[in-house]
């Protein structure tokens, strides 16, 4: 069975910020400008923060979670894991 997870596009994330509190887990964070996951209780899915991002940089994707990107390069950051250094 494929896996859903909600994902961060970086480049179309501006770091607005609006997405961090929408979340109920605490699993989102600001750093470095953009939105990131953190080691939170974790995403439960109920999805509030994709409709608070006005750019639409979060947003649902089926399968596997793409690998994190270095720290500091554009990409798309991982639900549910903490970003590494």
């Amino acid at each position: 069975m494929a896996r859903v997870h909600i994902e961060i596009d970086l480049e179309l994330c501006d770091g607005c910020g609006v997405c961090v509190p929408a979340c109920s887990q605490s699993a989102l964070r600001l750093e470095g400008g953009k939105a990131r996951f953190q080691d939170a209780p974790g995403c439960d899915h109920l999805e509030r923060c994709l409709g608070a991002c006005p750019r639409g940089a979060l947003r649902l994707r089926v399968g596997r979670p793409a690998p994190a990107p270095a720290p500091g390069a554009a990409g798309r950051g991982l639900p549910g894991r903490p970003q590494t250094r």
